[in-house]
């Protein structure tokens, strides 16, 4: 079965200080199907959308997200105050370089 396949419960490239612990990181042990069947359940997904406003994620882009809707805001509320307004052209980098970097935040 399975269990052949798996030399050792955790894998020897990990320091040992983080095995066994009951905090240890998912990757410092070599996962059985029950665990990724688990990991990949919808009830853990629609858990995580309904505890998102809460998460840590949230809390550490928090700052970043609200300073670009700042932003956003104040171009906007200006382009309503200033009569001429250059037009930019949108590039196809420039349309997704905003999606592309809170993505890049979420890594």
């Amino acid at each position: 079965g399975s269990d052949e396949l798996r030399g050792e419960d955790f894998d020897p490239c990990i320091p040992k200080h983080l095995i066994g612990r009951p905090s240890s990181l998912s990757y410092s042990r070599t996962w059985t199907l029950d665990d990724w069947e688990h990991h990949n359940s919808r009830k853990r997904y629609f858990r995580y959308l309904f505890h998102f406003p809460r998460s840590r994620l949230l809390r550490r882009t928090a700052p970043q997200l609200l300073a670009l809707l700042s932003w956003t805001l104040l171009c906007f509320l200006s382009t309503k105050i200033v009569k001429s307004v250059p037009r930019v052209p949108l590039s196809a980098l420039g349309t997704v370089s905003t999606f592309l970097a809170f993505l890049l935040t979420l890594r």
